[in-house]
């Protein structure tokens, strides 16, 4: 008989929808694929106060809807964003460095 193998770290999953916590402060949560750890990480945003708390989950709910549409099309906020403590592959900023020093 062979040895027991241990499993090799497999995910098939991309996100997690999104869904909403209804807590002190009300947050929707949804988990996704960081493409650079290959690990599920997750994304909260926060659901404005109203005064009405059936406006406040038609709000919420039209927020969940709208972010579900986005990952089920293939959006990851990982690759989206464009602040200063971006992920940038390395290849990417090899190319901006031998730009800059031909200038």
């Amino acid at each position: 008989m062979s040895k027991l193998q241990k499993a090799k770290k497999v995910i098939f999953i991309d996100y997690v929808p999104a869904e909403l916590h209804e807590n002190k402060i009300w947050k929707i949560v949804y988990y996704v694929l960081n493409p650079f750890t290959q690990t599920l990480e997750r994304k909260r945003i926060r659901v404005k106060p109203l005064k009405s708390t059936t406006e406040r989950r038609r709000l919420a709910k039209k927020m969940m809807t709208e972010i579900n549409n986005r990952l089920l099309n293939g959006w990851n906020p990982f690759l989206e964003n464009t602040k200063t403590k971006e992920f940038t592959l390395l290849f990417d900023v090899f190319n901006i460095y031998i730009k800059h020093i031909k200038i």
